[in-house]
């Protein structure tokens, strides 16, 4: 439909003050329209109250409605679009100088209100925050979604140049406009920052580099020149090590386990953000391991019980969810 409008044949005086003509309308299709518009609400309406229950349900049916909604949405949004790119001659009538939304002067033209819809379609395309991604694969796609918004945004930018013109709904249309760019460019963020490479990016914290064994070597250096008889020397490795490992363990324990003052949804969203590396085929370091170890072990000093476990790692995987599948 974008191409056709390109190649399609234009009035003599395509440049007019305000806004440039469009192209010569096609057949008229405001039913399409109507109806295109009506199923994208439907379809957006279906992921925001039925998106989240997969989380907690394995349910064949739930899926599959998840599932078609999720490939129907865009689909159906992308259709009106089109439409209305190749209807946009019509919408409020090319000889219309009236100032109200209700009276046109070509009674074959498409009412005004057209083109206030044209932001909403790419507030569907942006898609509700409890739903971004279907699958973990999709996240994987984000650079193909991130060209389809810049097409969409140039597709809806025509639409709405071309009706700059004679349209009393402008300053709404333009606050929409807006809105819709805002949340469109929110969902391929999200999309992006589910992926592989995107989730691997923002939990990798700055390097550790360690002990610096270039000044130790060059101050080690510098005394043995100066005729110093220097060594190095590990005294009592194993026995400071395993003293180490006691003291660090017990202050993991109390530190995490003896907190009283954390809700049970702090306590998940602490792990949530140890596991998370996991997730990236990233590894636990000693300290990540020792919180964990400490946390799940039974103490008398404490009262813990294997349901309050299961029940932190529930959380821990909603967190997960979320910032998986959701713009969270």
């Amino acid at each position: 439909l974008f191409l056709s409008f390109l190649f399609s044949q234009t009035e003599p005086s395509a440049a007019v003050m305000g806004g440039f003509a469009p192209p010569i309308p096609q057949d008229d299709s405001n039913w399409e329209i109507r109806v295109a518009v009506l199923l994208s609400l439907f379809f957006q309406t279906v992921h925001i109250f039925v998106g989240p229950i997969r989380r907690r349900s394995s349910s064949p049916v739930i899926s599959f409605l998840i599932w078609s909604c999720y490939l129907l949405a865009d689909w159906v949004a992308d259709l009106a679009l089109g439409l209305l790119l190749n209807n946009m001659g019509n919408i409020g009538g090319k000889s219309s100088s009236s100032s109200t939304i209700a009276s046109v002067t070509n009674p074959d033209s498409s009412p005004i209100i057209f083109a206030f819809w044209t932001p909403f379609l790419l507030l569907h395309l942006g898609g509700p925050d409890t739903i971004t991604a279907y699958s973990i694969e999709d996240n994987e796609m984000w650079l193909r979604h991130l060209i389809g918004f810049l097409f969409e945004l140039l597709s809806a930018s025509v639409i709405f140049f071309c009706s700059f013109k004679d349209n009393p709904m402008m300053p709404a249309t333009i606050l929409m406009f807006v809105v819709g760019i805002i949340k469109y460019g929110e969902r391929t963020y999200s999309l992006y920052s589910g992926s592989i490479s995107g989730f691997h990016e923002s939990i990798l914290g700055p390097p550790d580099p360690g002990q610096n064994y270039a000044k130790f070597m060059t101050e080690f250096d510098s005394r043995e020149q100066a005729g110093l008889d220097v060594e190095i020397v590990i005294s009592g490795a194993d026995s400071e090590a395993k003293r180490a490992l006691v003291d660090l363990e017990e202050a993991k324990a109390a530190r995490v386990v003896g907190n009283t003052t954390m809700s049970l949804e702090q306590q998940a969203f602490n792990f949530f953000l140890i596991f998370q590396r996991l997730f990236v085929d990233l590894i636990l370091n000693y300290e990540e391991n020792s919180i964990s170890h400490a946390y799940f072990l039974e103490r008398e000093e404490v009262s813990y019980s294997p349901t309050k476990a299961f029940l932190v790692m529930g959380v821990e995987l909603n967190f997960i969810y979320d910032m998986v599948y959701t713009k969270a």
